[in-house]
């Protein structure tokens, strides 16, 4: 279960009843630290039953790299190009080393190089990337951009976008 940290502690205990009840039933929570900060306090018959915890760290500026290099060669590219050093950078210091921040920011980047038909990424592309505010539970929805204004709907992912859209449809 992806985001595990968003369930509440009756899912958790429904979930905790199904492995119990059906053999050979294995269950793996990907969430943040919130998920064993609150939810398993609060439910120590599932914490007792946790038999490994696999924490990530934020990757290292070079393993931020490696990363990148790794998505660029696995689509036919050979190099780090079209990033310049000083915008891998910029890619670092805005993604904190979230692999998964890593991935956006360098989505973001590449889409706007594509609307200019650029071949190099540097660091031009970043002087008007905001960093969205990040709270222990994740993004805050909302960012102000250069000239003051907040567009909630510039932070969200493409996954929330289309919740969004799903929920505002009639019938």
């Amino acid at each position: 279960i992806d985001e595990a940290h968003e369930t509440d502690i009756e899912m958790l205990a429904w979930l905790r009843s199904i492995i119990e009840q059906v053999d050979g039933v294995t269950l793996i929570l990907a969430a943040l630290p919130k998920l064993k900060e609150e939810h398993l306090k609060n439910l120590e018959t599932l914490s007792q039953r946790v038999t490994a915890d696999i924490e990530l760290r934020a990757f290292s500026k070079d393993e931020s790299v490696d990363l990148i290099k790794k998505r660029i060669t696995s689509v036919g590219g050979r190099t780090l190009e079209p990033f310049t050093l000083d915008a891998l950078n910029e890619v670092y210091v805005l993604s904190g080393g979230s692999p998964r921040e890593i991935l956006k920011v360098c989505n973001s980047i590449l889409h706007r190089a594509i609307e200019k038909g650029a071949s190099i990424i540097d660091s031009s592309y970043f002087s008007d990337f905001i960093k969205p505010p990040i709270m222990d539970s994740g993004y805050s929805g909302t960012a102000e951009s250069a000239d003051g204004r907040t567009d909630a709907l510039d932070m969200l992912t493409d996954k929330q976008i289309k919740i969004i859209e799903y929920i505002g449809q009639e019938g």
